[in-house]
């Protein structure tokens, strides 16, 4: 897989134009001196930072530099330094990199700029979206396993992480009729987890299984269950391309086992369990642009645990999620360390 990787540039001088005060959004402002301020940097050594007064509010505000903030280090550094750390570097080794280049910087400053790029990354408001994917993965938290669930956009964006206090179908409901509501999400592909069944009743959002894992279950109960070959082979050919007519017929399959096996035999136990999933095995029929697979949620949470398979686990639930979230930026090819104007109303240089 190819990744397309941006890094912010870095100038020593303001090239933008500033047409208004930040304050009172007045035109009638003027230049108000220059201040000359050093960076960490391997390019750009010193900065020069723009003041400007506003004639009608009396108020003053600077402007610095594309790639210069109020930090010492440059935008350029910030994005390298998270960008090492996400794609499985140390803190430690990211550092020694970054003295190679001839700007030291801290172990602890590095860590606290991934922690940085991950809460912005998770205030950004989030896009509406009526499709998405939604599964659990495992992290370590202080050495204790929590179960973190993910929602992703078919395009394979990330919508919301959250940490769950259990995977029970309660919780599992309130998080989908969350996500329904701020998301504006109405169908979610999931896999086959046996309390998602009872998460999505009597909510507003549909649930589409995905086939992949329908299929690999429906395959290894059939090899356990009395059925000849025509009708083991008949079963999965309607699974592999789930219809609504398919549907019928192993309903009426199900009636036949019923009538000739009574209730509690195992066939007929299992053609019940797959009549009763196969109105959500039948999304993509009724909604247009449903995938049948989950595939694209699996790869974007295959994108996070690679990185943090190299790591001891993380410290506190607050620094997974930040984690989480820088880990999928970078695979998005976003300006990661880019995460300011080029001017400021807070007082300093």
């Amino acid at each position: 897989m190819r990744i397309s990787i941006k890094i912010p540039k870095v100038k020593n001088i303001p090239e933008d134009f500033i047409g208004s005060c930040p304050y009172c959004k007045s035109s009638y402002i003027a230049k108000n001196g220059t201040r000359s301020r050093s960076i960490g940097d391997p390019s750009v050594n010193c900065a020069i930072v723009q003041r400007w007064i506003c004639k009608s509010c009396g108020k003053s505000f600077v402007q610095r530099p594309e790639g210069v903030s109020r930090r010492h280090f440059s935008d350029f550094v910030v994005s390298l330094s998270v960008l090492l750390y996400t794609m499985g570097l140390s803190y430690e080794n990211t550092s020694k990199i970054l003295e190679v280049f001839k700007t030291p910087i801290d172990p602890s400053t590095i860590w606290r700029y991934v922690q940085m790029v991950g809460d912005k990354l998770k205030k950004k408001p989030k896009s509406k979206h009526s499709i998405g994917g939604f599964d659990q993965t495992y992290m370590k938290v202080k050495g204790i396993k929590r179960t973190i669930n993910v929602v992703f956009s078919t395009d394979e964006v990330i919508l919301d992480v959250e940490i769950l206090p259990n995977e029970t179908s309660e919780t599992f409901k309130k998080k989908v009729e969350e996500l329904n509501r701020e998301l504006g999400l109405e169908v979610l592909v999931t896999d086959d987890h046996a309390s998602y069944r009872d998460g999505f009743m009597d909510t507003d959002v549909e649930r589409q299984l995905c086939l992949v894992h329908v299929l690999r279950n429906i395959s290894k109960a059939l090899n356990k269950l009395d059925l000849n070959v025509e009708e083991k082979e008949v079963i999965m050919e309607l699974a592999r391309a789930p219809t609504k007519k398919g549907g019928t017929m192993v309903w009426k399959m199900y009636l036949e086992k019923l009538k000739e096996r009574g209730s509690r035999d195992e066939v007929t136990q299992f053609l019940l369990r797959l009549t009763e999933k196969w109105r959500d095995l039948t999304t993509y029929e009724r909604r247009r642009g449903v995938p049948k697979e989950n595939n694209f949620t699996e790869r974007g949470i295959g994108r996070t645990k690679i990185r943090y398979k190299t790591t001891r686990g993380m410290k506190s639930e607050e620094g997974l999620l930040n984690f989480v979230y820088v880990t999928q930026e970078v695979w998005r090819g976003n300006e990661i360390g880019k995460i300011n104007g080029s001017y400021s109303t807070r007082k300093g240089y």
